[in-house]
């Protein structure tokens, strides 16, 4: 439970870091000046058969490294700024969070740093003698290796920063970290707590707070909970909203109920994050909800981009799925088991992937058709919860077309791609 838990915490915080651009740079320009000053260490062997390096054919490369490192570090910074701004208003503002986590983008603008702060640690080193033989050689070689890296580094950013604002690669991000959400609730069902229906009964907790419950740490919150022999009912989940005076959870104990504790408003204030926007980690509806945005500014008569629309819908589709199946696996065992957590139904993700779209796209017989077909493929997926819901979703896109398309042949052929739905 503890190695879970950890786990669980150490991924969201390192996920927080990812998206500070300071971060990877700080690190690596810290390790170039600690490589800088251990080449000095090799002067105190005795290596045969080293080349005497001059000082100033090191000097004269540092130089030019020194120089030129500073203007690419500057051009890069401008050109994902530019990726990050048009990435934004090309999608939506939502996906920030994902597109300035690139790995790669970051990396190069680290190595780029890190080579800056090493070339001018290592010319101030070598103007004062820091040096000897066996140091300039070790330091020659560290620069040779340097530039490979560099240009290796470069070549490869440029590859990636050509296609970082572009939508389709937007769509694909978001998407992506969406299904490793969908998976990691696969591997740990219910956050490894119990599943409860219907209205909890106990004493409510009550919060202080305004903003999105971005995460929660069942382990912080099972560790006080065995002390005190109290099962905890969440009523809230990552990606809900919350304001002062709405439960966060109700605590009960084998009794019935009981008050809670004095120091259970401080435990949960350590175990909830709350922050005024939402994240991808442990809110499964997020990503449907950037992905439908996305696809709502396609449909938008400014830009006019329903093939956008058609590969959002598929994409909601392969997500939904890949839910289905995270739903369906069992745990075989309870990690938390003092903790229970609202079993809610996929409505609400139903609602998150294709009620804008509905509404947005009503017009183009082309993105209904889709829509519908997507949702019919949805209902065979599972024909207990998915049929009942993707037949209520075509009747809301039937209902929107009707009274957005005029042209007779149209609504025909979006009635004929209906016509699963029982009536």
């Amino acid at each position: 439970m503890l190695h879970q838990a950890l786990i669980s915490r150490i991924r969201f915080t390192l996920n927080r870091l990812q998206e500070r651009l300071w971060v990877k740079p700080l690190f690596t320009g810290l390790a170039s000046v600690a490589i800088v000053f251990l080449a000095g260490y090799a002067d105190a062997y005795q290596l045969a058969g080293v080349p005497d390096i001059s000082a100033d054919s090191i000097e004269a490369l540092l130089s030019i490294n020194t120089a030129s490192m500073l203007v690419i570090a500057v051009f890069t910074v401008g050109s994902m700024l530019s990726a990050y701004t048009s990435a934004s208003e090309a999608a939506t503002p939502r996906s920030f969070g994902v597109v300035v986590a690139d790995d790669i983008s970051q990396q190069a603008l680290s190595t780029f740093l890190a080579a800056f702060i090493f070339s001018v640690v290592a010319l101030t080193a070598l103007l004062n003698d820091y040096y000897d033989i066996n140091g300039r050689f070790v330091l020659f070689v560290l620069i040779m290796t340097l530039f490979a890296i560099v240009i290796l580094r470069f070549l490869r950013w440029v590859d990636a920063i050509a296609r970082l604002g572009r939508l389709g690669t937007v769509i694909h991000k978001v998407e992506q970290r969406t299904a490793q959400i969908f998976k990691h609730r696969e591997a740990l069902p219910m956050w490894g707590a119990n599943r409860y229906s219907g209205e909890p009964q106990g004493s409510p907790l009550m919060t202080t707070d305004t903003g999105y419950v971005q995460r929660i740490d069942l382990g912080i919150l099972e560790t006080w909970a065995d002390q005190h022999e109290v099962a905890i009912y969440l009523s809230v989940l990552p990606g809900d909203f919350v304001l002062p005076g709405k439960p966060l959870a109700y605590l009960t104990n084998n009794s019935g109920e009981a008050p809670a504790p004095k120091q259970a408003s401080a435990v949960f204030r350590k175990a909830c994050v709350i922050a005024k926007h939402r994240t991808f980690d442990e809110d499964p509806a997020f990503g449907l909800v950037v992905l439908s945005e996305i696809a709502s500014r396609a449909l938008s008569p400014a830009v006019n981009d329903p093939g956008t629309a058609v590969a959002i819908i598929r994409s909601h589709v392969s997500l939904l799925t890949l839910w289905h199946q995270a739903r369906r696996h069992k745990a075989s065992h309870t990690l938390y088991p003092h903790i229970y957590i609202p079993d809610r139904p996929e409505t609400h993700l139903f609602d998150q992937a294709f009620d804008a779209i509905c509404r947005d796209g009503a017009a183009m017989k082309e993105v209904i058709i889709a829509l519908i077909e997507g949702l019919e493929a949805l209902a065979r997926v599972d024909a207990l919860s998915y049929q009942r819901i993707a037949e209520q979703k075509t009747r809301l896109a039937l209902t929107y077309a009707e009274q957005s398309l005029r042209i007779s042949e149209e609504l025909a052929a979006v009635k004929r791609a209906a016509s699963w739905v029982k009536d």
